[in-house]
């Protein structure tokens, strides 16, 4: 988790030099940033979320081995959002987890968490950012607060300073992980399998890793996902019913990511011929047009229609409309690469967005010399194209018009490239049809 800052500092509030904890982990705003004063010996470091601190802890663990030193993390205004606790108890055990002797200190008042005992509090301590000379002691003197109940509640703005028995064993179920950014992954269309096998890896404080299942059962150190075939939750570290659980926490998880990704595929694609449909055209000619700009590369839009569309639909039916559109799709998709996009932005009028993220497709080739050459390809198969529910007419009759319009040269965004492809479109019409004009960037 990369950090938003660190520091270190040499002197403890009263200005003499103190030893205090090796490392202090900010979470969030906690108001303490200007004012808190560490050795020079104390790493400082402010993150951002929860999230953050848990990779922190984790990794400064792994990285010291069995040297001495301390880690505390503070937590700042998320208490403020999280009256019961609930979720910040979550946390707190998340991180004791990883670190058995990390002490997690909160800025502002004590609570209590619904279920405890009273006097049970969830934190080792809390920090006054009304007494900054109070805090620093608490944060570099404090111990480990004792997980048995007390007979009173420590009072607001003071730190529980007590002496930690040893700390409690892990609870075999994992701890519920923080979905917010599983959820992110997913509304950006990233994978989520990666991140989600390291949450659950992180609440159980074992490795986990998500294998092909390559016709094995499960067995020990191997849970199956239920739901999902072909994949298997490996942890030798885990007990059954920990590598169980997190294996149905996973499995939830990614079939709601091929469900998300089913959803955002229907929503993208005319239901008709299985091209993108003018959303998906839009968008995508958008952040393509954003990404050959910062790339300096060419990048084109053809439009076109098939010419007289109409008068097949009235003489043959609407099923051999639909079929004529049908197949127009599939003859475009046999001559294009994968990352152009075939698009239906009309009635019966197409689009496709040829990018050349990877490079040129032939290697002497030049953007959009050889975008032509596949634009009167496609022509002269739609024109060859038998289409059996137009009868004996079928042969020869069909044939399309277009234009080619390419960025940057013909418009500097989407608007601009389709109205000047459109435009083009129309003078292939006014010239008898069955072609496509290209415009002086194609020459």
């Amino acid at each position: 988790m990369a950090s938003n800052g660190t520091s270190q500092h040499g002197t403890a509030a009263n200005g003499n030099r103190t030893d205090g904890p090796a490392r202090i982990v900010l979470v969030g705003r906690t108001g303490l940033d200007g004012v808190l004063a560490a050795p020079a010996t104390t790493e400082m470091v402010r993150v951002r979320s929860g999230m953050d601190a848990l990779g922190e802890v984790s990794a400064w663990s792994r990285q010291r081995h069995d040297q001495s030193g301390e880690q505390v993390v503070v937590l700042g205004e998320a208490i403020d959002a999280d009256p019961t606790l609930l979720r910040a108890r979550k946390l707190v055990e998340a991180l004791r987890r990883l670190d058995p002797n990390v002490r997690v200190l909160a800025v502002g008042r004590p609570l209590h968490d619904e279920g405890q005992e009273q006097g049970e509090d969830t934190f080792d301590g809390w920090l006054d950012i009304d007494d900054p000379a109070f805090s620093s002691r608490v944060l570099l003197h404090g111990q480990r607060a004792a997980r048995a109940a007390t007979p009173d509640s420590p009072p607001a703005g003071r730190a529980v300073e007590v002496h930690a028995p040893e700390p409690p064993a892990p609870p075999a179920r994992p701890v519920p992980a923080d979905d917010r950014h599983l959820v992110e992954l997913m509304l950006e269309g990233n994978p989520i399998a990666p991140a989600a096998v390291e949450i659950a890896s992180r609440r159980l404080g074992v490795p986990l890793t998500l294998e092909d299942a390559s016709g094995r059962d499960a067995g020990p150190g191997r849970a199956l996902l239920p739901g999902l075939e072909g994949q298997v939750l490996v942890g030798p570290r885990a007990t059954g019913e920990q590598l169980t659980d997190a294996a149905e926490w996973l499995s939830g998880w990614l079939r709601l990511e091929a469900r998300q990704r089913t959803l955002a595929v229907e929503a993208n694609t005319d239901p008709l011929t299985g091209a993108w449909n003018r959303r998906h055209f839009d968008a995508t000619l958008a952040k393509a047009i954003q990404a050959a700009g910062e790339a300096r590369r060419d990048l084109s839009v053809l439009v076109f229609d098939i010419d007289d569309f109409k008068q097949y639909n009235d003489e043959h039916g609407h099923d051999a409309g639909d079929e004529i559109l049908r197949e127009v799709v599939q003859l475009l998709q046999s001559v294009i690469r994968p990352t152009d996009k075939v698009c239906r932005i009309g009635g019966d009028e197409f689009a496709v967005i040829f990018d050349d993220p990877s490079g040129p497709r032939e290697p002497t080739s030049r953007h959009p010399r050889s975008v032509v050459g596949v634009a009167k390809r496609f022509q002269q198969q739609v024109a060859a194209k038998r289409f059996p529910k137009l009868g004996e007419d079928a042969p020869g009759r069909l044939t399309i018009s277009g234009g080619l319009a390419t960025f940057p040269w013909d418009g500097l965004d989407g608007a601009s490239l389709v109205r000047a492809a459109d435009q083009r479109a129309m003078e292939s019409k006014h010239q008898g049809k069955n072609a496509i004009e290209l415009g002086p960037s194609s020459d």
